[in-house]
């Protein structure tokens, strides 16, 4: 990116004529493309990085050097935060673009073309709307990149804590180390065995692999354990 030429001054151009910039500088985060340079980058996160607002008389956009446009007219603060992301370079090279719409504005004289015209005593007043995208690349794996996407979701949603009476009415179980009607472990000691085993809570609490439960009541209504009776399909009372 090259800046522009010096452009002449206009030689009707007022004193008293000034632009009014309310600048919003944006930080997008985005993920590098290496296979298709035309593409546009997907979107990561954008954050607003700071807003400025300049009075600049319109006479010196034509006499003051492009290259320090930000420098010379952001606060010391916010010009530290544009080098936190971008290289003075970079910086030099977005003043010579800012600097070339406001003279090229300017000598159009097109209100609909930017910025809009108020007109005043002392002059004439260009309001001047301006966003400026600074793109970063991020360079992150799968796993931190998914858990960015879940924090940045969690900060959309409010928390909101469980009531005492809710927490309070939550069942707390202890799995026994073995079923008691197979009497296997619950979970196998070999290292592949990583598969969830289905269990199965009984009214009185006493828990049992799924299958050997479904299997027992399919003989007997009462826990193996406590006998804990069941209902049962037979009309009669037990």
């Amino acid at each position: 990116m090259d800046c522009v030429n010096q452009q002449q001054q206009p030689r009707n151009i007022k004193l008293t004529d000034s632009f009014r910039i309310e600048a919003n500088f944006i930080i997008q985060y985005c993920l590098p493309i290496n296979d298709d340079p035309n593409s546009q980058p997907p979107i990561i996160d954008r954050m607003p990085l700071f807003e400025a607002s300049i009075t600049q008389p319109c006479k010196h956009v034509f006499e003051i050097n492009h290259k320090d446009f930000l420098q010379r007219y952001l606060l010391n603060s916010s010009y530290e935060s544009l080098l936190n992301y971008i290289s003075p370079l970079y910086i030099e090279n977005l003043s010579c673009e800012i600097i070339a719409q406001l003279r090229r504005l300017y000598i159009n004289r097109a209100s609909n073309h930017g910025f809009t015209k108020s007109s005043n005593s002392g002059g004439e007043s260009f309001d001047f709307d301006l966003n400026i995208i600074i793109e970063v690349p991020i360079n992150t794996s799968d796993e931190e990149l998914a858990r960015q996407e879940q924090l940045s979701m969690q900060e959309d949603v409010k928390m909101v804590p469980a009531s005492d009476r809710d927490i309070q009415s939550l069942k707390t179980y202890k799995l026994p180390q073995k079923c008691q009607i197979c009497l296997e472990k619950f979970y196998g000691e070999k290292e592949d065995e990583d598969d969830d085993v289905e269990i199965t809570t009984m009214p009185c609490d006493h828990v049992f692999h799924h299958h050997c439960i479904m299997q027992w009541l399919q003989t007997s209504h009462m826990c193996p354990l406590c006998r804990y009776p069941l209902s049962t399909n037979n009309k009669r009372k037990r």
